[in-house]
């Protein structure tokens, strides 16, 4: 037997909106010379990390990191989002 964990569902659920409200203001917010937010931050990372591609897997799990803490915030503080 299972036990019921809905509460995973509803935690779930904020990270998936969490995520997709920072990606689309990172994506719309305009920077001068760098046409977006998200760009400008990704060109932060520094180049000695290695090729493009282990920067953009570094920029991900950064990314995935910045959604949990929320997540991590609500459930420590006892609040369960419901639907």
């Amino acid at each position: 037997m299972v036990p019921e964990c809905s509460y995973l569902y509803d935690f779930a659920l904020a990270a998936y909106i969490f995520s997709e409200v920072l990606g689309i203001l990172l994506g719309f917010i305009p920077l001068q010379g760098y046409r977006t937010l998200q760009r400008f931050l990704f060109l932060l990372l520094p180049v000695w990390l290695g090729p493009a591609s282990f920067r953009s897997l570094i920029w991900s799990i950064l990314f995935v990191g910045a959604c949990y803490l929320p997540v991590w915030w609500l459930y420590r503080r006892r609040i369960f989002l419901k639907l």
